[in-house]
Protein backbone atom coordinates (compact mmCIF):
# COMPACT_ATOMS: atom_id res chain seq x y z
CA UNK A 1 0.00 0.00 0.00
CA UNK A 2 1.40 3.42 -1.01
CA UNK A 3 0.64 6.58 0.89
CA UNK A 4 1.67 10.18 0.10
CA UNK A 5 4.17 11.64 2.49
CA UNK A 6 2.81 13.92 5.20
CA UNK A 7 2.93 17.65 4.63
CA UNK A 8 4.44 19.95 7.19
CA UNK A 9 3.62 23.36 5.72
CA UNK A 10 1.23 24.76 3.15
CA UNK A 11 2.25 26.36 -0.12
CA UNK A 12 0.19 28.04 -2.83
CA UNK A 13 -2.70 26.20 -4.43
CA UNK A 14 -1.64 24.00 -7.34
CA UNK A 15 -2.33 24.67 -11.01
CA UNK A 16 -0.07 23.62 -14.72
CA UNK A 17 -0.42 21.64 -17.12
CA UNK A 18 -2.76 22.85 -14.74
CA UNK A 19 -3.71 22.84 -9.49
CA UNK A 20 -6.36 23.43 -6.92
CA UNK A 21 -4.47 22.17 -3.92
CA UNK A 22 -2.22 23.84 -1.36
CA UNK A 23 1.32 22.58 -1.76
CA UNK A 24 2.98 21.21 1.34
CA UNK A 25 6.59 20.38 2.06
CA UNK A 26 7.45 16.73 2.63
CA UNK A 27 9.50 15.01 5.25
CA UNK A 28 13.23 14.61 4.88
CA UNK A 29 14.50 12.37 2.09
CA UNK A 30 17.83 11.07 0.89
CA UNK A 31 17.35 12.74 -2.45
CA UNK A 32 15.99 16.08 -3.68
CA UNK A 33 12.24 16.13 -4.12
CA UNK A 34 10.79 17.92 -7.10
CA UNK A 35 7.61 18.76 -8.86
CA UNK A 36 7.94 18.32 -12.63
CA UNK A 37 5.64 20.37 -14.78
CA UNK A 38 5.11 20.68 -18.50
CA UNK A 39 2.43 22.30 -20.34
CA UNK A 40 -0.02 20.44 -22.51
CA UNK A 41 -1.28 18.81 -19.33
CA UNK A 42 -2.49 22.23 -18.29
CA UNK A 43 -1.60 21.93 -14.61
CA UNK A 44 -5.03 21.10 -13.26
CA UNK A 45 -5.41 18.52 -10.50
CA UNK A 46 -8.40 16.50 -9.28
CA UNK A 47 -10.56 17.62 -6.40
CA UNK A 48 -10.40 14.26 -4.67
CA UNK A 49 -8.46 15.31 -1.61
CA UNK A 50 -9.02 19.05 -1.78
CA UNK A 51 -9.83 20.79 1.47
CA UNK A 52 -9.36 24.42 0.44
CA UNK A 53 -12.06 24.47 -2.25
CA UNK A 54 -15.01 23.26 -0.21
CA UNK A 55 -15.32 19.93 -2.04
CA UNK A 56 -14.14 16.54 -0.86
CA UNK A 57 -14.94 13.67 -3.23
CA UNK A 58 -13.42 10.22 -2.84
CA UNK A 59 -14.03 7.41 -5.33
CA UNK A 60 -15.74 4.47 -3.63
CA UNK A 61 -13.92 1.45 -2.26
CA UNK A 62 -10.46 2.95 -2.38
CA UNK A 63 -8.20 1.13 0.08
CA UNK A 64 -5.39 3.53 -0.79
CA UNK A 65 -6.38 7.22 -1.01
CA UNK A 66 -5.87 9.20 -4.20
CA UNK A 67 -2.51 10.93 -3.91
CA UNK A 68 -3.03 14.52 -2.89
CA UNK A 69 -0.87 16.83 -5.02
CA UNK A 70 -0.64 19.02 -1.92
CA UNK A 71 1.70 16.49 -0.33
CA UNK A 72 3.31 14.82 -3.36
CA UNK A 73 6.94 15.39 -4.32
CA UNK A 74 7.33 15.22 -7.24
CA UNK A 75 4.21 15.95 -9.27
CA UNK A 76 4.75 15.40 -13.00
CA UNK A 77 3.21 17.42 -15.79
CA UNK A 78 4.61 17.39 -19.31
CA UNK A 79 4.69 20.12 -21.93
CA UNK A 80 4.67 19.87 -25.69
CA UNK A 81 8.43 19.88 -26.21
CA UNK A 82 9.84 20.80 -22.81
CA UNK A 83 9.50 20.04 -19.12
CA UNK A 84 10.05 21.83 -15.85
CA UNK A 85 10.45 20.82 -12.23
CA UNK A 86 9.79 22.61 -8.97
CA UNK A 87 12.29 21.68 -6.28
CA UNK A 88 11.50 21.62 -2.58
CA UNK A 89 13.00 25.09 -2.19
CA UNK A 90 10.47 26.28 -4.82
CA UNK A 91 13.14 26.92 -7.43
CA UNK A 92 12.53 25.60 -10.96
CA UNK A 93 14.55 23.43 -13.36
CA UNK A 94 13.57 23.10 -17.03
CA UNK A 95 14.78 21.14 -20.06
CA UNK A 96 13.81 20.52 -23.71
CA UNK A 97 13.01 23.00 -26.48
CA UNK A 98 13.83 26.66 -25.81
CA UNK A 99 12.88 28.31 -29.10
CA UNK A 100 10.61 30.84 -27.40
CA UNK A 101 12.42 31.11 -24.09
CA UNK A 102 10.01 28.67 -22.45
CA UNK A 103 12.76 27.25 -20.24
CA UNK A 104 12.63 30.52 -18.31
CA UNK A 105 16.33 31.29 -18.35
CA UNK A 106 16.84 35.00 -19.19
CA UNK A 107 19.88 34.68 -21.43
CA UNK A 108 18.66 37.34 -23.83
CA UNK A 109 20.19 40.70 -24.68
CA UNK A 110 18.59 43.57 -26.57
CA UNK A 111 20.74 45.23 -29.26
CA UNK A 112 20.92 48.98 -30.10
CA UNK A 113 19.36 48.36 -33.52
CA UNK A 114 16.22 46.88 -31.94
CA UNK A 115 17.27 43.27 -32.41
CA UNK A 116 18.32 40.79 -29.74
CA UNK A 117 20.64 37.89 -29.11
CA UNK A 118 19.28 34.68 -27.62
CA UNK A 119 20.47 31.10 -27.36
CA UNK A 120 17.45 29.13 -28.57
CA UNK A 121 19.15 25.73 -28.60
CA UNK A 122 17.34 22.93 -26.77
CA UNK A 123 18.65 21.78 -23.40
CA UNK A 124 18.77 18.04 -22.74
CA UNK A 125 19.19 18.15 -18.97
CA UNK A 126 17.51 20.17 -16.19
CA UNK A 127 18.74 23.75 -15.85
CA UNK A 128 17.71 26.47 -13.42
CA UNK A 129 14.94 28.86 -14.48
CA UNK A 130 14.80 32.47 -13.34
CA UNK A 131 11.51 32.29 -11.49
CA UNK A 132 11.57 31.60 -7.75
CA UNK A 133 9.10 30.88 -4.95
CA UNK A 134 6.92 28.84 -7.29
CA UNK A 135 3.92 26.90 -6.09
CA UNK A 136 2.58 25.53 -9.40
CA UNK A 137 3.43 25.51 -13.10
CA UNK A 138 1.60 25.30 -16.42
CA UNK A 139 2.95 25.19 -19.95
CA UNK A 140 1.55 24.97 -23.42
CA UNK A 141 2.20 25.30 -27.14
CA UNK A 142 0.51 25.43 -30.50
CA UNK A 143 0.97 22.05 -32.18
CA UNK A 144 1.13 21.03 -35.80
CA UNK A 145 1.50 17.29 -36.59
CA UNK A 146 3.58 15.30 -36.64
CA UNK A 147 5.11 16.50 -33.38
CA UNK A 148 5.81 20.00 -34.64
CA UNK A 149 5.30 23.14 -32.58
CA UNK A 150 4.85 26.80 -33.30
CA UNK A 151 4.86 28.86 -30.10
CA UNK A 152 5.26 27.79 -26.49
CA UNK A 153 4.66 29.52 -23.18
CA UNK A 154 4.97 28.81 -19.48
CA UNK A 155 3.11 30.26 -16.50
CA UNK A 156 3.39 29.82 -12.76
CA UNK A 157 1.44 30.67 -9.64
CA UNK A 158 3.98 31.84 -7.08
CA UNK A 159 3.64 31.32 -3.36
CA UNK A 160 2.07 34.79 -3.05
CA UNK A 161 -0.59 33.65 -5.59
CA UNK A 162 0.61 36.10 -8.24
CA UNK A 163 0.84 34.67 -11.76
CA UNK A 164 3.98 35.08 -13.87
CA UNK A 165 4.36 33.96 -17.51
CA UNK A 166 7.23 33.62 -20.00
CA UNK A 167 8.00 32.27 -23.50
CA UNK A 168 6.15 33.34 -26.64
CA UNK A 169 3.92 36.42 -26.54
CA UNK A 170 2.87 36.50 -30.20
CA UNK A 171 -0.78 36.03 -29.24
CA UNK A 172 -0.52 37.97 -25.96
CA UNK A 173 -0.69 34.72 -23.99
CA UNK A 174 1.75 36.23 -21.47
CA UNK A 175 -0.73 38.96 -20.50
CA UNK A 176 1.75 41.85 -20.46
CA UNK A 177 -0.81 44.56 -21.15
CA UNK A 178 0.49 47.35 -23.37
CA UNK A 179 3.81 45.51 -23.79
CA UNK A 180 1.90 42.66 -25.48
CA UNK A 181 0.51 45.18 -27.98
CA UNK A 182 4.00 46.10 -29.24
CA UNK A 183 4.41 44.03 -32.43
CA UNK A 184 8.20 44.00 -32.32
CA UNK A 185 8.39 43.21 -28.63
CA UNK A 186 5.77 40.45 -28.83
CA UNK A 187 7.68 38.56 -31.54
CA UNK A 188 10.91 38.11 -29.57
CA UNK A 189 11.35 35.32 -27.01
CA UNK A 190 10.53 36.23 -23.42
CA UNK A 191 12.54 33.94 -21.14
CA UNK A 192 12.20 36.47 -18.32
CA UNK A 193 9.12 35.66 -16.16
CA UNK A 194 6.88 38.70 -15.70
CA UNK A 195 3.61 39.18 -13.78
CA UNK A 196 0.34 39.06 -15.69
CA UNK A 197 -1.11 42.57 -15.84
CA UNK A 198 -4.30 43.21 -13.88
CA UNK A 199 -4.78 39.66 -12.60
CA UNK A 200 -5.85 39.25 -8.97
CA UNK A 201 -4.27 36.58 -6.75
CA UNK A 202 -4.99 33.20 -8.32
CA UNK A 203 -5.14 29.54 -7.40
CA UNK A 204 -4.57 28.05 -10.87
CA UNK A 205 -3.24 29.10 -14.25
CA UNK A 206 -3.38 27.23 -17.56
CA UNK A 207 -1.86 28.23 -20.90
CA UNK A 208 -1.98 26.87 -24.43
CA UNK A 209 0.58 29.20 -26.00
CA UNK A 210 -2.30 30.81 -27.90
CA UNK A 211 -4.17 32.09 -24.85
CA UNK A 212 -4.13 31.63 -21.08
CA UNK A 213 -6.66 31.53 -18.24
CA UNK A 214 -6.52 31.72 -14.47
CA UNK A 215 -8.83 30.73 -11.66
CA UNK A 216 -9.08 33.50 -9.08
CA UNK A 217 -11.43 33.04 -6.11
CA UNK A 218 -13.63 30.74 -8.21
CA UNK A 219 -13.84 33.25 -11.10
CA UNK A 220 -12.26 32.57 -14.52
CA UNK A 221 -10.22 35.20 -16.32
CA UNK A 222 -8.57 34.75 -19.74
CA UNK A 223 -6.23 36.65 -22.06
CA UNK A 224 -4.43 36.12 -25.39
CA UNK A 225 -5.50 35.21 -28.93
CA UNK A 226 -9.25 35.52 -29.57
CA UNK A 227 -9.65 35.36 -33.36
CA UNK A 228 -12.85 34.39 -35.16
CA UNK A 229 -11.88 30.72 -35.62
CA UNK A 230 -11.00 30.16 -31.96
CA UNK A 231 -13.12 32.76 -30.21
CA UNK A 232 -13.38 32.37 -26.42
CA UNK A 233 -14.78 35.82 -25.60
CA UNK A 234 -17.60 37.41 -27.59
CA UNK A 235 -17.00 40.95 -26.35
CA UNK A 236 -13.23 41.17 -26.72
CA UNK A 237 -10.82 42.07 -29.54
CA UNK A 238 -8.85 39.45 -31.44
CA UNK A 239 -5.86 39.98 -29.17
CA UNK A 240 -6.68 40.40 -25.49
CA UNK A 241 -3.57 41.71 -23.73
CA UNK A 242 -4.92 41.76 -20.15
CA UNK A 243 -7.26 39.35 -18.34
CA UNK A 244 -11.03 39.59 -18.85
CA UNK A 245 -13.54 37.76 -16.67
CA UNK A 246 -15.55 34.96 -18.26
CA UNK A 247 -19.26 34.66 -17.42
CA UNK A 248 -19.90 31.08 -16.30
CA UNK A 249 -23.33 29.41 -16.43
CA UNK A 250 -25.82 31.04 -14.05
CA UNK A 251 -25.09 30.67 -10.34
CA UNK A 252 -22.09 28.43 -10.99
CA UNK A 253 -18.45 28.88 -9.96
CA UNK A 254 -15.32 27.10 -11.20
CA UNK A 255 -13.26 24.61 -9.21
CA UNK A 256 -10.70 23.63 -11.85
CA UNK A 257 -9.58 24.58 -15.38
CA UNK A 258 -8.25 22.64 -18.35
CA UNK A 259 -7.06 24.13 -21.63
CA UNK A 260 -6.52 22.88 -25.17
CA UNK A 261 -4.80 24.67 -28.01
CA UNK A 262 -7.86 26.85 -28.57
CA UNK A 263 -10.59 25.78 -26.13
CA UNK A 264 -11.06 25.94 -22.38
CA UNK A 265 -13.16 23.90 -19.96
CA UNK A 266 -14.08 24.45 -16.33
CA UNK A 267 -15.09 21.94 -13.70
CA UNK A 268 -18.05 23.61 -12.04
CA UNK A 269 -19.00 23.51 -8.38
CA UNK A 270 -21.83 21.04 -9.14
CA UNK A 271 -19.34 18.50 -10.64
CA UNK A 272 -20.49 19.24 -14.22
CA UNK A 273 -18.21 20.61 -16.97
CA UNK A 274 -18.63 23.71 -19.12
CA UNK A 275 -16.50 24.36 -22.23
CA UNK A 276 -16.05 27.20 -24.71
CA UNK A 277 -13.81 28.33 -27.59
CA UNK A 278 -12.95 26.39 -30.75
CA UNK A 279 -15.07 23.33 -31.55
CA UNK A 280 -13.57 22.15 -34.82
CA UNK A 281 -13.20 18.58 -33.51
CA UNK A 282 -16.21 18.53 -31.22
CA UNK A 283 -14.04 19.16 -28.13
CA UNK A 284 -16.77 21.32 -26.58
CA UNK A 285 -19.09 18.32 -26.43
CA UNK A 286 -21.53 19.65 -29.03
CA UNK A 287 -21.96 18.80 -32.71
CA UNK A 288 -21.75 22.40 -33.98
CA UNK A 289 -18.34 22.99 -35.57
CA UNK A 290 -18.33 26.77 -35.09
CA UNK A 291 -16.61 28.33 -32.07
CA UNK A 292 -18.74 29.07 -29.01
CA UNK A 293 -17.46 31.93 -26.83
CA UNK A 294 -20.10 31.21 -24.15
CA UNK A 295 -19.28 28.57 -21.50
CA UNK A 296 -21.81 25.80 -22.12
CA UNK A 297 -22.42 22.72 -19.98
CA UNK A 298 -21.40 19.47 -21.70
CA UNK A 299 -24.45 17.17 -21.93
CA UNK A 300 -24.30 13.78 -20.25
CA UNK A 301 -21.31 14.49 -18.01
CA UNK A 302 -21.69 14.51 -14.21
CA UNK A 303 -19.89 13.56 -11.00
CA UNK A 304 -16.56 14.78 -12.43
CA UNK A 305 -13.53 14.98 -10.14
CA UNK A 306 -10.75 15.55 -12.69
CA UNK A 307 -10.69 17.50 -15.94
CA UNK A 308 -7.98 17.52 -18.62
CA UNK A 309 -7.71 18.86 -22.18
CA UNK A 310 -5.28 19.17 -25.06
CA UNK A 311 -5.40 20.07 -28.74
CA UNK A 312 -8.91 19.18 -29.94
CA UNK A 313 -9.77 16.83 -27.06
CA UNK A 314 -11.31 16.91 -23.59
CA UNK A 315 -11.32 14.12 -20.98
CA UNK A 316 -12.75 13.71 -17.50
CA UNK A 317 -12.47 11.25 -14.63
CA UNK A 318 -15.61 10.61 -12.62
CA UNK A 319 -16.05 9.84 -8.94
CA UNK A 320 -16.44 6.16 -9.90
CA UNK A 321 -13.05 6.10 -11.64
CA UNK A 322 -14.47 6.07 -15.17
CA UNK A 323 -12.64 8.03 -17.90
CA UNK A 324 -14.65 9.68 -20.66
CA UNK A 325 -13.25 11.62 -23.63
CA UNK A 326 -14.59 13.51 -26.63
CA UNK A 327 -13.19 15.47 -29.58
CA UNK A 328 -10.42 14.54 -31.99
CA UNK A 329 -9.78 10.79 -32.36
CA UNK A 330 -6.55 10.80 -34.34
CA UNK A 331 -4.49 7.68 -33.57
CA UNK A 332 -7.33 6.47 -31.36
CA UNK A 333 -6.84 9.18 -28.76
CA UNK A 334 -10.43 8.77 -27.50
CA UNK A 335 -9.55 5.24 -26.39
CA UNK A 336 -12.77 3.60 -27.57
CA UNK A 337 -11.38 0.67 -29.51
CA UNK A 338 -11.51 0.22 -33.31
CA UNK A 339 -11.61 3.69 -34.83
CA UNK A 340 -14.82 4.23 -36.77
CA UNK A 341 -14.68 8.03 -36.77
CA UNK A 342 -12.04 10.76 -36.81
CA UNK A 343 -13.83 12.66 -34.07
CA UNK A 344 -16.81 12.56 -31.75
CA UNK A 345 -18.57 15.36 -29.89
CA UNK A 346 -20.34 12.84 -27.64
CA UNK A 347 -18.56 11.83 -24.40
CA UNK A 348 -18.05 8.08 -24.13
CA UNK A 349 -16.07 5.82 -21.78
CA UNK A 350 -12.48 4.86 -22.50
CA UNK A 351 -12.03 1.09 -22.83
CA UNK A 352 -10.01 0.61 -19.65
CA UNK A 353 -9.38 -2.98 -18.48
CA UNK A 354 -12.59 -4.56 -17.21
CA UNK A 355 -13.23 -3.87 -13.55
CA UNK A 356 -10.53 -1.21 -13.28
CA UNK A 357 -10.86 2.37 -12.04
CA UNK A 358 -8.67 5.32 -12.91
CA UNK A 359 -6.93 7.26 -10.14
CA UNK A 360 -5.58 10.08 -12.33
CA UNK A 361 -5.49 11.03 -16.02
CA UNK A 362 -3.32 13.14 -18.33
CA UNK A 363 -4.12 14.27 -21.87
CA UNK A 364 -1.48 15.17 -24.46
CA UNK A 365 -1.37 16.34 -28.04
CA UNK A 366 -1.11 12.81 -29.45
CA UNK A 367 -1.87 10.34 -26.65
CA UNK A 368 -3.55 9.97 -23.28
CA UNK A 369 -2.56 8.07 -20.11
CA UNK A 370 -4.21 7.00 -16.88
CA UNK A 371 -3.03 5.57 -13.58
CA UNK A 372 -5.29 2.74 -12.46
CA UNK A 373 -6.16 1.74 -8.91
CA UNK A 374 -3.24 -0.73 -8.78
CA UNK A 375 -0.91 2.15 -9.79
CA UNK A 376 -0.10 0.70 -13.19
CA UNK A 377 0.01 3.21 -16.06
CA UNK A 378 -2.06 2.62 -19.21
CA UNK A 379 -1.81 4.78 -22.34
CA UNK A 380 -3.51 5.02 -25.74
CA UNK A 381 -3.14 7.00 -28.97
CA UNK A 382 0.01 7.72 -30.99
CA UNK A 383 3.06 5.53 -30.28
CA UNK A 384 5.40 6.45 -33.14
CA UNK A 385 8.11 7.56 -30.72
CA UNK A 386 7.24 5.24 -27.85
CA UNK A 387 5.04 7.63 -25.87
CA UNK A 388 2.77 4.74 -24.83
CA UNK A 389 5.69 3.04 -23.09
CA UNK A 390 5.05 -0.30 -24.77
CA UNK A 391 5.87 -2.11 -28.00
CA UNK A 392 8.97 -3.06 -29.95
CA UNK A 393 11.38 -0.84 -31.84
CA UNK A 394 14.23 -1.33 -34.26
CA UNK A 395 15.56 2.09 -33.27
CA UNK A 396 13.60 3.85 -35.99
CA UNK A 397 9.97 2.69 -35.85
CA UNK A 398 7.57 1.41 -33.22
CA UNK A 399 5.25 -1.60 -33.38
CA UNK A 400 2.48 -0.83 -32.68
CA UNK A 401 2.66 2.75 -33.97
CA UNK A 402 -0.67 3.53 -32.30
CA UNK A 403 -3.33 1.98 -30.12
CA UNK A 404 -7.00 2.90 -29.87
CA UNK A 405 -7.35 0.95 -26.61
CA UNK A 406 -5.29 1.46 -23.45
CA UNK A 407 -2.11 -0.63 -23.17
CA UNK A 408 0.07 -1.01 -20.09
CA UNK A 409 3.38 0.85 -19.81
CA UNK A 410 6.21 -1.67 -19.52
CA UNK A 411 9.36 -1.47 -17.44
CA UNK A 412 8.31 0.81 -14.59
CA UNK A 413 10.31 -0.30 -11.51
CA UNK A 414 7.44 0.51 -9.15
CA UNK A 415 3.91 1.87 -9.13
CA UNK A 416 3.12 5.40 -10.30
CA UNK A 417 1.83 8.24 -8.16
CA UNK A 418 1.30 10.72 -11.00
CA UNK A 419 1.54 10.67 -14.80
CA UNK A 420 1.77 13.50 -17.31
CA UNK A 421 1.60 13.42 -21.11
CA UNK A 422 3.43 15.79 -23.46
CA UNK A 423 3.94 16.01 -27.21
CA UNK A 424 4.97 12.43 -27.93
CA UNK A 425 6.57 11.74 -24.55
CA UNK A 426 5.35 10.85 -21.07
CA UNK A 427 6.70 11.31 -17.56
CA UNK A 428 5.61 9.85 -14.24
CA UNK A 429 6.35 10.27 -10.57
CA UNK A 430 6.87 6.82 -9.10
CA UNK A 431 6.26 5.41 -5.64
CA UNK A 432 9.93 5.86 -4.75
CA UNK A 433 9.53 9.59 -5.54
CA UNK A 434 11.71 9.45 -8.62
CA UNK A 435 10.77 10.88 -12.03
CA UNK A 436 10.92 8.68 -15.11
CA UNK A 437 10.20 9.58 -18.75
CA UNK A 438 9.78 7.75 -22.06
CA UNK A 439 8.89 8.46 -25.71
CA UNK A 440 10.12 11.31 -27.91
CA UNK A 441 13.55 12.79 -27.21
CA UNK A 442 13.58 15.14 -30.19
CA UNK A 443 14.44 18.18 -28.05
CA UNK A 444 16.01 16.37 -25.13
CA UNK A 445 12.58 16.16 -23.49
CA UNK A 446 13.48 12.93 -21.67
CA UNK A 447 16.11 14.79 -19.62
CA UNK A 448 18.81 12.22 -20.33
CA UNK A 449 21.48 14.63 -21.58
CA UNK A 450 21.04 13.55 -25.20
CA UNK A 451 18.93 14.60 -28.19
CA UNK A 452 17.81 12.18 -30.90
CA UNK A 453 14.84 11.19 -33.04
CA UNK A 454 14.68 7.50 -32.12
CA UNK A 455 11.74 6.00 -30.21
CA UNK A 456 12.35 5.46 -26.49
CA UNK A 457 9.52 3.30 -25.12
CA UNK A 458 11.65 2.26 -22.15
CA UNK A 459 11.19 4.44 -19.03
CA UNK A 460 14.39 5.97 -17.64
CA UNK A 461 15.00 8.14 -14.61
CA UNK A 462 15.54 11.91 -14.84
CA UNK A 463 18.42 13.11 -12.67
CA UNK A 464 18.21 16.54 -11.04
Amino acid sequence: MIHPRPKSRIHASISLSKYLFALGALGASSFAMIIAACGSDSGDASLDASTDRGVIIQPPDQDDPIVDPATLRPIVITGVDYACAILEDRSVRCWGSNADGQLGNPQIADLPDGGYTFDSRPVAFPQRAAITEVGTLSSGGLVFPPFGTDVQTGCAVRSDKHVHCWGSDESAALGRGSASEDANLSKRPHPEPQPVTGLPPSEQVVTSGYFSCALSTLAVRCWGGNDDDNKWSANSPKKVTSPVEIALPSRRSAKQLAIGTSHICALLDDAHVACWGSNLSGQLGTSAASPNPTPTVVPGIENVVELKAASGITCVRTVAGEVQCWGANGNGRLGRGPMDASQSSTPAPVALPEGSRARQISVGEHHVCAILQDRTVWCWGNNELGGLGSGNTDGKTMVPSESSIPIAVQGLPTGALYVSVGGGFTCATLADYSVTCWGSNRFGTLGRGTIDTSPHPEPARVNF
